[in-house]
C-alpha cells in the first residue's frame, strides 16, 4: 500500500503546472521566497515557510536550516539527508517554490494605469516592461521618465529620454529595473502665446523648444507684430518676471520668419511661459513718394529713412517743405520736418509737390 501511495505522490509531482515547474527547476531559492515542504507519510512535518532575508528557514525537528545557493531539488536532498540522521528512515521530501521573491516597482505620473508592479527577481525587467504594464503613456506625458533608486543609503536618480526610447528605438534608454525602483513619467510642459500670432493659444513644449520654434508652431507673427518687442512672462520661485526679447528688425511683407534674427536672443521656453507678441507701431507717408502707405516703425527711424522705405521721392517732390502730423495728448499737431527728424508711432509724413 505504501508503495502505491508513493507512486501516486511521484505522479502528482510530475503533473505540477509546467510554468511553475519550469521556473523552479533551476531557480536558486532566495530570501522572501515562500516554500511548500512535504515529507511523505509525516503530515506533522508538512509546512509552508517564508525564507528569511539571511536565506534560512525554520523546520520542525531541525530548527534553522540554511538554503543559501540551493535550488528546490537541492533543498529536497539537504532536508532528506538531515532528517535521515536518526529521525526518519529513508525520508521522501518534496520542496516547491510557491511564491518567488519579486522585485517591486512603483509606476507613477502620466501613465494610463499607475500602480505597484512585481516581477520574479531573476527575470530581467526593463523600463519598457513597466510602461507596458502601465498601459502606455497618457496624452499629457512629457519627454522624460525619472527613476528614483536607493543605492548604498543614498538616492540615485536616473533620467530616461522617452522620445529616444519609444520613437527612435534607442535601447540605451531602456534601463534595467531594480527592486524598489520608483518610476515617474513627467507631465509635458505647455506654453501660452497671445497677441500678434497667427494662431494664438497654448501649445505643448517639444524637445529643445526655443522662442523661435514656439512662435513658428503658433503660425509665426502676423504682419502687425513687433518682433523687436517680444515679452516672455515667466514664474520663478513663485514670482513673476518679464523677459524682453528683441529677435530682429521689424519684418516687412514677404520676409521669411526671423531671417535676420539675433540667435543669442532665441531663449529656451519653459513650462508655463507666456509669450506676448505686441503690435508694431506704424508711420504713414503720403504725397510725392513712389510707394505711399503705412510702414512699421524701426528703431531711430528718421524722415530720410522713412522716405527710403517708401521707395524714395518722385521727380515732383519737394524735400524742404515736408510736414509731419503727430498726435500729442489726443490732439493733432502739424510739424515742420527736416530729413533727420525722428519719426514716432502714428506719425503722418506728407511730402509735398514742388512749386517749380
Amino acid at each position: 500500500m505504501k508503495y502505491i501511495y508513493r507512486k501516486l505522490l511521484i505522479l502528482v509531482m510530475i503533473l505540477l503546472p509546467l510554468t511553475a515547474f519550469a521556473q523552479s527547476v533551476n531557480y536558486v531559492i532566495r530570501g522572501r521566497d515562500v516554500l511548500a515542504i512535504t515529507v511523505y507519510d509525516h503530515p506533522d512535518l508538512n509546512t509552508k515557510v517564508r525564507v528569511s532575508e539571511s536565506e534560512t528557514i525554520t523546520f520542525p525537528l531541525l530548527g534553522e536550516v540554511s538554503v543559501k545557493g540551493l535550488t528546490a531539488v537541492g533543498m529536497e536532498k539537504k532536508l532528506a539527508e538531515l532528517l535521515s540522521k536518526g529521525m526518519i528512515v529513508n525520508p521522501q521530501v518534496s520542496v516547491f517554490v510557491e511564491q518567488f521573491k519579486t522585485k517591486k516597482v512603483v509606476l507613477m505620473g502620466e501613465v494610463n494605469k499607475p500602480g505597484k508592479y512585481e516581477w520574479v527577481m531573476d527575470e530581467p525587467t526593463y523600463v519598457a516592461d513597466a510602461l507596458s504594464n502601465g498601459l502606455g503613456l497618457t496624452k499629457d506625458a512629457g519627454e522624460f521618465l525619472t527613476i528614483l533608486r536607493k543605492h548604498e543609503k543614498k538616492q540615485e536618480k536616473l533620467v530616461i529620454n522617452l522620445e529616444q526610447l519609444l520613437k527612435k528605438g534607442d535601447m540605451s534608454q531602456n534601463a534595467e529595473l531594480q527592486d524598489s525602483d520608483l518610476l515617474y513619467v513627467q507631465r509635458a510642459g505647455y506654453y501660452y502665446i497671445y497677441g500678434e500670432a497667427n494662431r494664438p493659444g497654448f501649445y505643448r513644449i517639444e524637445p529643445e523648444m526655443t522662442l523661435i520654434k514656439a512662435m513658428s508652431t503658433a503660425g509665426g507673427p502676423t504682419q502687425l507684430a513687433a518682433t523687436e518687442g517680444i515679452r516672455v512672462i515667466r514664474k520663478e520661485n513663485g514670482k513673476e518676471k518679464t523677459i524682453r526679447v528683441k529677435l530682429n528688425n521689424p519684418l516687412q511683407q514677404n520676409d521669411e520668419f526671423f531671417a535676420d534674427a539675433d540667435m543669442s536672443q532665441d531663449i529656451q521656453i519653459l513650462d508655463g511661459d507666456v509669450i506676448y507678441l505686441p503690435r508694431s507701431e506704424y508711420f504713414y507717408i503720403y504725397g510725392e513718394v513712389n510707394r505711399p502707405g503705412h510702414y512699421k516703425i524701426e528703431p531711430d527711424l528718421t524722415v530720410i529713412k522713412a522716405i527710403s522705405i517708401a521707395g524714395g521721392v518722385n521727380n515732383k517732390a519737394s524735400t524742404d517743405r515736408i510736414k509731419i502730423t503727430r498726435k500729442t495728448d489726443k490732439k493733432e499737431t502739424s510739424l515742420d520736418a527736416r530729413l533727420d527728424t525722428v519719426i514716432q508711432g502714428d506719425d503722418v509724413i506728407i511730402v509735398p509737390e514742388s512749386f517749380f
